[in-house]
């Protein structure tokens, strides 16, 4: 028997009271041990209620040892291994367990990922030891964080503004669909295309001859206003991108030098997701 007096008088309001047992004598065969717990309380010092519960504990065998599970980084690079080691005995057998992969590493203390990470990940080391007819499990978890994860989630809900880097489109997309490429052989041109779907279009206007004091440009239009536009005075090139919602029309426009030059302008549709390209209308 137990008995818990505090050296103080305390007042539980609202909070849970933990109180820690160890250091119980229990025979040493291995297996499980079965500990009955009685709770007897009161709030009056009076009139104790018993609340019995028991615990399984299991009892491995003296020599056994299984600890210190640790990677050798907490954080690794986005495409890093990661490492891990870990104390244990020579007579159990180690899985590992992460993500949905597992793998036997009885022969080994230390440990590196076969593939390298991309997102923060959790490892669970499993020990398992039979002695005297009897088979005992014992778990490790640790976290290996990474720097610059990816991210897969299944909804996405941004309230505030968004850069992409390393290509504004990279990755984010499914596919892309040239809707309408331009010379300045076409004159002033344009076109109308209705979306199905939420998408992105890139604007590109490339001139590599210009009359001087003359102007190409290149835009698209959204809601009747010109969203995204490429204005070039010069040889060279310029971009720019729009975002688009779903069940839109869009306009593409361009205005060529009246006195000759040499160019082109190219407008690219990228889906958020799978659909069907634009339709012109």
């Amino acid at each position: 028997m137990f008995e818990f007096v505090p050296e103080r008088p305390v007042q539980v309001t609202g909070r849970a009271v933990t109180l820690v047992v160890s250091q119980i004598e229990v025979n040493k065969t291995v297996g499980e041990a079965d500990i009955e717990i009685i709770e007897e309380t009161s709030p009056t010092n009076g009139s104790f209620t018993p609340k019995p519960t028991e615990a399984s504990v299991s009892k491995f065998p003296a020599e056994f040892v299984f600890r210190n599970f640790r990677p050798t980084k907490v954080m690794v690079a986005n495409g890093e291994h990661a490492v891990l080691k870990w104390d244990g005995s020579a007579d159990a057998a180690y899985t590992m367990f992460w993500d949905r992969n597992s793998q036997d590493v009885s022969n080994v203390r230390e440990w590196t990922t076969p593939q390298p990470l991309t997102a923060p990940t959790g490892f669970m080391l499993q020990a398992t030891v039979t002695a005297s007819g009897q088979t005992l499990t014992h778990t490790l978890t640790t976290v290996v964080m990474v720097e610059r994860p990816d991210l897969e989630v299944g909804h996405l809900d941004i309230a505030g503004r968004t850069t992409f880097r390393g290509g504004p489109l990279e990755g984010l997309v499914q596919d892309k669909v040239l809707l309408q490429a331009l010379t300045p052989q076409s004159g002033e041109s344009g076109a109308i295309f209705r979306t199905q779907g939420p998408g992105i279009v890139l604007v590109r206007l490339v001139m590599e001859s210009i009359p001087a004091g003359r102007e190409a440009m290149a835009a698209v239009f959204n809601r009747d206003e010109a969203a995204a536009t490429v204005h070039l005075s010069v040889p060279g090139s310029g971009s720019a991108v729009e975002p688009i919602q779903a069940g839109e029309s869009i306009e593409l426009l361009s205005v060529w030098p009246s006195s000759g030059g040499s160019g082109e302008a190219r407008w690219i549709w990228y889906p958020l997701g799978p659909q069907e390209p634009p339709v012109r209308v």
